[in-house]
């Protein structure tokens, strides 16, 4: 089968641009044919066909796409076009989120000068490209990451219960053990200047405001006399938030890395991962880091975590905003480290469900059940 994926991105740093270098890898290793409609391509095994791009901002980037992605998907032959929520049409759309509740809630918090807003032409396209693709004839199934994405879909569009599948984003279970092991945790430590005696959490995310990263600093300052570091790993301007830490009086112990290819290198000197995010559609660094082996404290209802218990998983925040609730919880997995362990394992086995092997084996089925109704017509038109 010949399968096209349409995708701003298909790389090792971004969200979706990671998942869809592993599934298109997945689809290879069973034989199909895998086409890449992109701006970017590190999947040495595509068929990439290149779309122009600005380099000036991500609004412009995805105008670009928008303006020369048909032309570039017609020369195609594919059984299956597969979008990422960009594109004219598809046949089956990834709901990595549901843009127009991201939007709503970034409306709601315009105010916080912690909000990134993404700017008025990225957020216009996106949600042109989300109504069209939602609502196009042509588009035979959507694939939400979580029952939260598919709820707010439901809610936000005229769509079919029965047209959204949930299928949850892989991971490579096997790489994120090995990721841990003890010669790599000291070496990385060592190059960060981590002391032996140091408590590591991490923070791995593109959008610092909507991730909960200002929550955090403040949940730092009350946690005094604690040799604390925060490693804070992702594409966003650390400015505010740096501001923040030197008025709290934490900065000392907040390091930024900035945009980290491969992050999972990152879980092997962390003691815990935090992300107190304010909406999290999945959560890919999540479960990531609980198949690394290290405990997570997070938000309730991020997707990742929706169907996990507290304290069984990973320790889930009621209110997310609060920085008291957060340092009373990291201080919880800092003085019980029997607890720490075993959120620690059973966050580990309870993602093992979502390793790629399992994962890809669910889209597979899907591309043949849509294949088959496409059958008489097929194409992209």
């Amino acid at each position: 089968m010949n399968i096209a994926y349409l995708s701003q991105h298909v790389d090792s740093v971004s969200g979706i641009g990671r998942f869809l270098r592993a599934l298109g890898n997945q689809m290879i290793a069973r034989g199909h044919e895998v086409h890449c409609v992109s701006q970017t391509c590190d999947g040495q095994s595509f068929r990439w066909h290149r779309v122009p791009h600005s380099h000036v901002s991500n609004g412009l980037d995805k105008l670009w796409y928008r303006l020369h992605e048909a032309r570039v998907s017609k020369s195609i032959r594919a059984h299956i076009f597969h979008s990422m929520g960009v594109g004219g049409m598809a046949h089956i759309v990834s709901a990595h989120s549901c843009h127009r509740a991201g939007v709503d809630l970034a409306s709601q918090m315009q105010s916080s000068p912690f909000w990134r807003r993404n700017w008025r032409l990225f957020d216009t396209l996106s949600l042109s490209d989300e109504h069209r693709l939602m609502t196009s004839e042509s588009t035979r199934a959507i694939v939400a990451v979580s029952r939260l994405v598919r709820n707010q879909l439901l809610e936000s569009y005229p769509i079919p219960p029965e047209k959204i599948v949930i299928v949850p984003n892989g991971i490579d279970v096997g790489m994120y053990v090995s990721s841990g092991r003890p010669g790599d945790r000291v070496l990385l430590r060592e190059r960060l200047g981590i002391s032996v005696g140091d408590i590591v959490l991490l923070f791995v995310g593109n959008e610092f405001a909507r991730k909960g990263l200002k929550t955090l600093i403040e949940a730092l300052s009350l946690l005094p006399g604690i040799p604390v570091r925060l490693i804070v790993a992702g594409a966003d301007d650390p400015r505010p938030f740096q501001t923040l830490s030197a008025r709290l009086g934490v900065d000392s112990g907040i390091r930024f890395l900035g945009t980290v290819a491969h992050p999972e290198r990152l879980y092997a000197i962390a003691d815990m991962f935090v992300l107190p995010t304010l909406y999290e559609p999945f959560g890919l660094v999540i479960v990531e880091a609980m198949a690394a082996g290290i405990p997570v404290i997070t938000y309730r209802h991020a997707g990742a975590v929706e169907d996990f218990t507290d304290e069984r998983e990973a320790l889930l925040l009621e209110d997310v905003q609060s920085a008291t609730e957060l340092a009373r919880r990291i201080r919880r997995l800092i003085e019980d480290q029997k607890l720490s362990r075993k959120i620690a394992q059973q966050g580990r086995q309870a993602v093992q469900s979502l390793d790629w092997n399992i994962v890809a084996d669910r889209f597979a089925d899907l591309y043949k059940h849509v294949a088959a109704q496409l059958a008489p017509t097929g194409g992209h038109s």
